[in-house]
């Protein structure tokens, strides 16, 4: 056989070899060849985005064979860029800096734009969308992107190699981490609770307590927050405990008992204005539990008992000396008014007659009168 019929499809190229030397790219259609020596091989390429790049092999042959950069695109990409391949609109790759790759001019819609990241470090919005479309995220995150999602009621701190650069709202965020050290720290600002839980304080008059309290607070400035403490929880834990054993060190347990919404004013007037130099905003402090010692408990518990108990007697007398009043005032009147005092007998003699069930009477009304009293219970 002389000869050789190549056919290439539309979705081919077809590379031509002589004595292993490269000598042409074969378009789609029909080739034939006359190979009286058996010199000729042939390389099918398939025409496709999963096979974009040219391998070393391809790339070293361009050097050789000056033909072969019609064939074959070279990018180089900087130390300070990166490269974001497209095919359409669709995004492909991302390529790192300082690093370089050739592709297949022929594959149609393949495009190269590259990205100063020395200057622009933030992903365009755009771009970012596309990228996470595409699913190309986790390998991004590889060369050195740096992805945040921040929430809402949540605000971003960016740090690029360890300074401050700037917050970030609520949203998507991404951006290039090459030769650089780039992170995110996500502040709440939401109402958050601090308990300051089991401590063991001796009030003025040396009582031992168990004191638990309560905070509520917002961070309102999360980069001045961030900066003027090295740990929010743990700065405000330490300080609410001070001022907490200072209140309740310097009263006595029973004004603790009696005025527990001072103790809680004045917790809160010392730390607000400290609170908000650290752009933390104090909403509410309050005494939770006030926990006595077994055997004060039960003494403070007497305490109680006989105060009421001492209550009880005082309203009982006064109960007392309003009825003897009224009782008094009663007799007065019955003693000016002799018909008051029929009906007041007879009242009584009314109500004697409902416990008794039969009477006999003998002699006059008096005798019945005096009968009725004797027998009353």
């Amino acid at each position: 056989m002389f000869t050789k019929k190549i056919i290439v499809a539309d979705t081919q190229r077809v590379a031509m070899f002589r004595n292993q030397q490269y000598e042409k790219m074969l378009s789609p259609g029909v080739h034939q060849f006359w190979d009286l020596k058996q010199s000729l091989s042939f390389e099918v390429l398939e025409l496709d985005v999963t096979n974009l790049y040219v391998d070393d092999e391809w790339i070293n042959r361009l050097a050789l064979h000056s033909p072969l950069s019609n064939e074959i695109a070279i990018v180089d990409v900087a130390s300070h860029e990166v490269a974001v391949v497209k095919h359409f609109e669709k995004v492909l790759d991302v390529l790192a800096p300082a690093s370089r790759i050739g592709y297949w001019r022929w594959v149609p819609g393949i495009s190269i734009e590259k990205i100063d990241v020395s200057d622009d470090m933030p992903v365009e919005p755009q771009l970012l969308k596309k990228i996470i479309a595409q699913n190309t995220l986790p390998k991004l995150k590889q060369y050195g992107l740096i992805y945040e999602i921040v929430p809402q009621n949540h605000k971003g701190i960016l740090y690029i190699n360890g300074e401050f650069s700037q917050v970030l709202k609520v949203g998507r965020h991404a951006f290039w981490g090459f030769d650089r050290k780039v992170s995110i720290v996500v502040m709440s600002e939401k109402i958050q609770s601090l308990e300051v839980n089991g401590q063991e304080i001796l009030t003025k008059d040396r009582v031992s307590l168990r004191v638990n309290l309560q905070a509520m607070y917002e961070i309102f400035d999360v980069a001045l927050a961030v900066h003027k403490t090295e740990k929010i929880d743990e700065y405000l834990y330490k300080q609410m405990q001070l001022i907490l054993r200072e209140a309740v060190s310097t009263r006595t347990l029973d004004q603790l008992l009696e005025a527990k919404s001072l103790v809680n004013e004045l917790i809160f007037d010392r730390t607000k204005n400290a609170f908000l130099e650290l752009g933390i905003r104090l909403k509410q402090v309050g005494l939770k539990d006030i926990i006595l010692p077994g055997d004060m408990r039960e003494i403070l518990n007497q305490v109680v008992q006989a105060q009421k108990q001492a209550e009880a007697n005082i309203i009982k007398r006064r109960e007392e000396t309003a009825a003897t009043r009224s009782l008094l005032n009663t007799a007065k009147v019955i003693e000016g008014n002799p018909m008051l005092l029929k009906l007041k007998e007879m009242d009584a003699q009314e109500k004697i007659a409902e416990k008794i069930g039969s009477v006999t009477v003998v002699g006059g009304v008096s005798d019945v009168m005096n009968q009725l009293m004797r027998i009353a219970p």
